[in-house]
């Protein structure tokens, strides 16, 4: 009986314990010269609905550490003399578990 009570809290705390959350946050800094842009997303998750030059914006994922790294491009439209281009980076971030990831995108992010 004693092992078998022994043997329920070892499943309970491996069970709980392989449930802990972590987090990552994905910061997105917009510094492209007098251009706004807009629905930026990372990992499927919407970081901005807009930002101006200057601005930034974060997200936080929750989530397993077997979930963890993230790795993504950026997605995002930009706008400019009434005319709107969805674009891609060509890089991939990663956000790890526990980590913060600033990415700033400027006038010589490669985009497609």
């Amino acid at each position: 009986m004693q092992t078998l009570k022994i043997l329920l809290i070892l499943f309970i705390t491996v069970t709980v314990s392989s449930c802990e959350e972590y987090e990552g946050t994905v910061t997105i800094k917009n510094e492209i010269s007098n251009i706004e842009i807009s629905n930026v997303y990372f990992y499927g998750e919407t970081i901005a609905y807009s930002l101006l030059p200057g601005q930034k914006d974060s997200y936080t994922f929750y989530d397993t550490e077997d979930e963890f790294p993230k790795t993504s491009q950026v997605s995002f439209t930009m706008s400019a003399n009434n005319k709107k281009v969805y674009l891609v980076t060509l890089n991939d971030y990663v956000l790890s578990a526990g980590s913060e990831l600033i990415i700033t995108l400027t006038d010589s992010t490669k985009v497609e």
